[in-house]
């Protein structure tokens, strides 16, 4: 698994690994085309790198989304 970090810190003070497309599906249990949804509606946040099917996760950021949007819709 490729790790690229991004200037955010973690709560270590450490810069967070980015995951993949990928790699999130399987972190949350779902296909990758649910994370395309997720990614069409604004539902998570995600960085895009230089091309248009590039892109990454904070997996820290991705979680706070998450967890917030099931909160909305209880």
């Amino acid at each position: 698994m490729k790790h690229r970090t991004n200037n955010t810190p973690d709560h270590h003070g450490q810069a967070e690994a980015l995951i993949t497309r990928r790699e999130l599906a399987k972190l949350c249990k779902v296909s990758t085309r649910t994370v395309d949804n997720w990614i069409a509606s604004k539902r998570i946040p995600f960085l895009r790198g230089p091309s248009e099917r590039c892109v990454r996760f904070a997996w820290s950021e991705v979680i706070k989304s998450l967890q917030h949007s099931s909160c909305d819709r209880k």
